[in-house]
């Protein structure tokens, strides 16, 4: 029975790039200020809005992370057919 280590899926916070996990935290962060009583502080007032911004963070997390390995593969795509890479790793 052969196991297809290269199919698996790495934890995303391990592999998204230090821009990635930055937006992610400065999103939620910015959210947070602007948006959640009180606001124009980075004080929470409701509880539920610590779920909203673990939930958050997390979608960011895993968006930013499936961005990163569709840029990767297109750039593995570009190099298995010869042809330059339109942007650099």
């Amino acid at each position: 029975m052969r196991r297809a280590a290269s199919t698996r899926a790495r934890a995303p916070v391990a592999v998204i790039p230090a821009a990635g996990r930055f937006a992610a935290l400065l999103s939620v962060a910015l959210f947070d200020f602007f948006f959640v009583p009180p606001r124009f502080t980075f004080a929470v007032s409701d509880l539920h809005y610590v779920v909203t911004f673990g939930v958050m963070l997390r979608d960011r997390v895993v968006i930013s992370w499936l961005a990163e390995r569709v840029r990767a593969e297109a750039v593995s795509a570009e190099a298995r057919e010869g042809a330059p890479p339109p942007w650099s790793p």
